[in-house]
């Protein structure tokens, strides 16, 4: 009997050749930030900054599977993917969104983690006819050497990033609406519940503080 377990699986997409799958990767704000709902940087007890996102991986077992198989992630924040639902719903023709992520985490030769996407709709190809499937999106992973830039954020200094593994999918404007929307009303279900929650845990926190200053006598 297999053992079972729970899937944080949302949605995903298959071909004879590659598949996109769209994980639950959200994280709730302190009680502190209770109005964002979702995590935009918190430090955790460890001083580790938590972002609530919806995490993509691209598998490519055109190949093969096991070790031919190439698989890649990109984590993505829930507004953004909302934006490009949006972008869909509105029957856009042509549309490129692109991200760079740097992660703080250095491999062995010191370069840190770089995660690339781009998501991109060309209604009509180079050749001039129209596209079956307009919607290309590919993920980049691979290494870099990160900088502080004067403004206070982080790139990576020029000519030092390296790809390791990339792959993209290309699909058409249906299966991309059915994959948004499922990603969408989890979004939604999860932000309703977790926001409620919140709000809840905000006012029984005031109420505490207050009865605590109320319980305190000054000083005779």
């Amino acid at each position: 009997m297999e053992k079972e377990y729970i899937s944080n699986q949302i949605a995903v997409y298959k071909t004879n050749k590659k598949l996109i799958e769209f994980k639950d990767k959200l994280k709730y704000a302190s009680v502190l930030n209770y109005a964002h709902i979702h995590s935009y940087g918190e430090k955790d007890a460890n001083g580790k900054n938590i972002n609530s996102n919806i995490g993509i991986k691209l598998q490519d077992y055109s190949n093969g599977t096991g070790d031919k198989m190439v698989v890649v992630d990109f984590n993505m924040s829930p507004k953004d993917i909302k934006y490009v639902f949006s972008r869909l719903n509105l029957g856009q023709s042509n549309f490129e969104l692109k991200q760079d992520k740097i992660s703080p985490v250095t491999s062995e030769n010191g370069k840190n983690f770089v995660s690339k996407l781009s998501i991109k709709r060309a209604s009509v190809g180079t050749d001039g006819k129209p596209r079956n499937y307009p919607w290309s999106i590919v993920i980049e992973n691979g290494y870099g050497t990160a900088a502080k830039a004067q403004t206070g954020g982080t790139y990576i200094m020029p000519n030092s990033y390296k790809t390791e593994k990339m792959v993209y999918i290309n699909i058409n404007d249906q299966d991309l609406f059915k994959l948004l929307d499922e990603v969408t009303t989890f979004i939604n279900a999860w932000e309703s519940y977790y926001g409620k929650e919140l709000i809840i845990m905000k006012e029984n926190t005031i109420s505490a503080m207050n009865s605590q200053n109320a319980t305190v006598k000054p000083a005779a």
